[in-house]
């Protein structure tokens, strides 16, 4: 489930740090900034992770929760 959120989540990042950083200028990362070469441009590792890991980590959580949570639907074969 978490990959339906990460995989478009990071394609929208390297699409904006693209976008950003090449296309409009707006802005460059200091040379402090660890980076990814994505197909021949660099992406920030620090907002890279963000989408990998607060997605995965907001479901597993949310997942964890409910399992304890919610009622378990009956099974009608052990009457």
């Amino acid at each position: 489930m978490a990959l339906f959120v990460v995989i478009p989540a990071v394609g929208y990042t390297a699409l904006s740090e693209w976008i950003n950083t090449i296309a409009r200028g707006s802005w460059a990362y200091s040379a402090l900034m660890p980076v990814v070469n994505l197909g021949g441009f660099e992406i920030g590792l620090s907002p890279l992770f963000q989408w990998i890991v607060v997605p995965s980590a907001a479901f597993w959580w949310a997942r964890r929760v409910t399992r304890f949570t919610l009622p378990r639907p009956l099974n009608p074969g052990n009457g």
